[in-house]
């Protein structure tokens, strides 16, 4: 009986990380600082994933979301991570034309000097 006590907290813990992490995708795909910053500190996984393997800093820069860019990369969202189409941080901002989040997450990654 204990176990199956333990096992059901877990899967609520589970569950409730699930539900962060999926909040803060959304959050950081429409831009929402505050959001975002709630979530993080509530928990959420920073390099949480969605289906098509991006990340909260992916959907930030696919935005042109500078704000929250910016807040991920403070936090510690790693940039050189890929999506399923194998497109790292700065590629994104590269080829959506994000000029700017582009030389923000270039300062974060491989192109720091």
């Amino acid at each position: 009986m204990r176990a199956s006590v333990s096992d059901g907290m877990e899967m609520t813990g589970e569950r409730r990380q699930q539900e962060l992490d999926s909040a803060l995708l959304q959050a950081a795909r429409r831009g929402d600082g505050p959001e975002v910053h709630k979530l993080l500190n509530a928990g959420a996984n920073i390099h949480a994933r969605n289906q098509a393997n991006s990340t909260p800093l992916h959907e930030a820069v696919l935005g042109g979301h500078a704000e929250v860019v910016a807040m991920l990369l403070d936090a510690g969202a790693a940039a050189e991570l890929v999506n399923s189409a194998g497109n790292d941080a700065l590629h994104l901002a590269v080829t959506s034309g994000h000029a700017s989040l582009a030389h923000r997450v270039c300062n974060h990654t491989r192109c720091a000097n």
